[in-house]
């Protein structure tokens, strides 16, 4: 059986193993709850996933198959399957111009995006970074997230 990360739980079932598993991330939520901002909150979770700090170490999982379709959209380039394709590849952003440009990955809301002789890139724009990567590179986000730390940047992350 492959875990396709669909979880179904109770609040309180999960809110208990989160407390039980994870007491940093139960301690930030308690904390988020009270009034902490979402950045402080965030950066006292424990750094692991939802996967391995409770569901791998949980008696109470059960696994209910289903063929019901699923697409990783948590990665940049599963938006090709998830959107569909505009001029110069696939984009959200309010206009798109694009010149031999093709396979490219843009988010860019409210903004024109100008496409002009690239190939393959991930380009995502929020109010505060500007992440450029070639497509083949965007699972590796991660190595990013470390150097701004490295830099002394947290505001960043």
């Amino acid at each position: 059986v492959w875990n396709a990360g669909i979880f179904a739980w109770r609040v309180e079932a999960l809110h208990d193993a989160v407390g039980r598993f994870l007491p940093r991330t139960a301690a930030a939520l308690d904390a988020l709850a009270a009034g902490t901002s979402l950045g402080d909150a965030w950066a006292a979770t424990d750094a692991t996933s939802i996967d391995v700090g409770v569901l791998e170490r949980a008696t109470n999982v059960v696994v209910v198959p289903v063929d019901c379709g699923w697409s990783d959209v948590g990665a940049w380039s599963a938006l090709d399957e998830a959107l569909p394709p505009t001029e110069g590849g696939t984009v959200h952003a309010e206009a798109v111009v694009a010149e031999d440009a093709a396979r490219n990955i843009v988010h860019a809301a409210g903004k024109l995006v100008a496409l002009l002789g690239v190939d393959d890139l991930v380009v995502v724009d929020t109010p505060d970074v500007l992440l450029v990567a070639r497509r083949d590179r965007a699972q590796d986000v991660r190595e990013l997230v470390d150097a701004v730390e490295r830099r002394g940047l947290r505001r960043y992350t």
